[in-house]
């Protein structure tokens, strides 16, 4: 419990994936309350302006690796150049898509050669679900992917899911990000519905130490407002 209570007092952080919507609004972000800038293939934005910019911010930046990975082998075609990207960009983290076993993550830390970059495992499918304990123990930092997890387990399971993995990760002392459809009610509205606030407040007070936006500030009509209330949100927890 006294763990428990340690992680609920503790500084909440937010993650903002950059889009269209975002990307040129970077100090507009950290001012609301920005930790970590997400980069994703999924949105074309600017990278080398955007990375600048961040640099100069102070920012820490996280770029997925998405690779292209099969159930029974690891590969690597696009996470040499992927790694290559983030290294030579001075990022500070790089998430792992669709990680099964603590193996890729070894494999992942050899190919950084001892650079500084720290490993982001996402869990996001069964295998990495019934694994997590090896996974949480090998990696920096876990993302649950609440998406491709319901996906390939039944969404009807997620929330348990998510409960068993911020419980692991607060007992190994491993710092966790929980992702997807956080705050999806902000893409079109200014003003959040009551599910997304307490989906967002439960997620911190039970252990996450990072709650990330994806659409909703990639490409949502406001990514500033968002952030700000979802800030607003972590903050409760420690009143």
């Amino acid at each position: 419990m006294l763990i428990i209570d340690i992680y609920f007092m503790s500084e909440k952080g937010i993650v903002c994936t950059l889009g269209p919507a975002s990307w040129n609004l970077m100090k507009d972000l950290k001012d609301a309350g920005m930790s970590i800038a997400r980069i994703n293939g999924s949105f074309g934005i600017p990278y080398k302006k955007a990375i600048e910019e961040l640099r100069q911010l102070g920012v820490k930046i996280l770029v997925d690796i998405p690779g292209n990975r099969k159930k029974t082998k690891f590969s690597y075609i696009q996470d040499d150049d992927l790694i290559n990207f983030a290294i030579e960009n001075k990022m500070d983290y790089v998430g792992v898509s669709y990680v099964s076993n603590a193996n890729e993550i070894k494999d992942i830390r050899k190919t950084l050669n001892g650079n500084h970059l720290k490993i982001v495992a996402k869990i996001e499918t069964k295998e990495g679900f019934e694994n997590r304990e090896e996974i949480i123990k090998e990696a920096d930092k876990i993302l649950i992917d609440r998406g491709d997890l319901g996906t390939s387990i039944g969404f009807e399971k997620v929330p348990y899911c998510q409960v068993e993995i911020l419980k692991d990760c607060v007992r190994l002392n491993t710092p966790v990000i929980v992702a997807t459809e956080m705050m999806m009610s902000t893409i079109e509205k200014t003003k959040p519905n009551c599910a997304d606030v307490s989906d967002v407040y439960f997620a911190a007070s039970h252990g996450a130490n990072y709650v990330m936006l994806s659409e909703e500030t990639a490409i949502g009509k406001n990514p500033i407002d968002t952030v700000k209330i979802m800030r607003k949100i972590l903050d409760e927890i420690k009143n």
